[in-house]
């Protein structure tokens, strides 16, 4: 299991770019939305995952709607895809008529 930080109740991972020299991650459990976060050091990871979710919350007030819960599977989870993959994709929208 992939280490992971939390802030507000969102969970969020660590990871490391060999290629970049930099840690990176993304919070977890979230439909439709992608916040992401980097730093060379994992304090600056940390304060931009803080940061990115503060943001994400101020942005969701700002507009008047909902800031979305993390499911509450995503902490045990640490491989969610951003989106499905194109052909299950397809296959929702044929199957609605889209």
């Amino acid at each position: 299991m992939n280490p992971t930080m939390s802030y507000k109740g969102y969970t969020g991972t660590i990871e490391f770019s060999k290629a970049d020299v930099v840690l990176f991650g993304r919070v977890l459990g979230l439909r439709r939305v992608h916040i992401s976060y980097e730093g060379k050091s994992f304090d600056e990871l940390k304060i931009d995952f803080h940061n990115a979710v503060d943001s994400y919350l101020e942005f969701c007030r700002e507009d008047g709607m909902p800031a979305q819960k993390p499911r509450k599977s995503a902490a045990k989870r640490t491989a969610l895809p951003a989106s499905p993959p194109p052909s299950r994709a397809r296959k929702r929208r044929e199957k609605v008529g889209a």
